[in-house]
């Protein structure tokens, strides 16, 4: 004769109790901080700003001219007035923006800091443009978009050597400016090199960090 188990029935009491042992329990679990490097550095928006047309108007030309750099593979090999053309074909910009945007992205084209920057170096090498990436990193949690990435591998396609190119638009007025702003974008491009670290198991010295400034023209490398 089978008989049915006899389930212990908890009571409400018993129910808290259960509830507040659980509670007092320190967690074994890693808790990871979250951090997005694109979030970390540069200036600086008083709120009052925030819905400012002039503030939307500077993020929208940003927007718009890291849209435009993204399209270049290799400066070398590629078109750059069809790529103005598609780019305005399939943009949504304000046409202000776009014409401003374009003659930046012209002006800072006919840079050699930036057509260096831009050309295909010799040997195997990998080109990421806009590479979205999620890793872990010293219990930190790391997510972002790399705007440029190019890697030099060997015959065996280990990489040896890395850089990272982040665009910024900044307004730059002098030398000065230029070194402040580079500055103040180091933690956001170490983040960024601590990243591409992980996922290449490439040690940092083999890692070069540069911020393209593309109102002035100028490369500013960080390391």
């Amino acid at each position: 004769t089978k008989f049915p188990l006899q389930q212990k029935e908890i009571t409400p009491s018993a129910s808290s109790q259960l509830r507040d042992h659980l509670a007092s329990q320190i967690s074994k679990r890693r808790r990871l901080l979250n951090i997005s490097p694109s979030e970390i550095g540069g200036a600086e928006i008083r709120a009052d700003l925030l819905f400012a047309s002039t503030t939307h108007e500077e993020t929208d030309l940003g927007t718009a001219i890291h849209q435009l750099f993204q399209k270049i593979s290799w400066i070398d090999t590629t078109n750059i007035e069809q790529l103005i053309k598609e780019w305005q074909a399939a943009s949504l910009m304000a046409e202000e923006i776009q014409q401003k945007a374009v003659v930046q992205f012209q002006r800072a084209l006919a840079s050699t800091e930036i057509r260096q920057a831009l050309s295909r170096p010799q040997g195997n090498v990998t080109l990421w443009r806009e590479k979205h990436f999620d890793v872990v990193v010293n219990d930190q949690w790391i997510t972002g978009a790399f705007d440029r990435v190019v890697i030099i591998r060997n015959s065996e396609g280990t990489p040896l050597r890395a850089t990272i190119s982040d665009f910024k638009s900044n307004e730059i007025s002098s030398e000065a400016s230029l070194t402040g702003a580079a500055e103040s974008y180091r933690s956001q491009l170490s983040l960024y090199g601590s990243a591409l670290s992980q996922i290449l198991h490439l040690h940092a010295p083999g890692i070069t960090l540069q911020l393209i400034f593309t109102q002035p023209g100028k490369v500013y490398r960080l390391r």
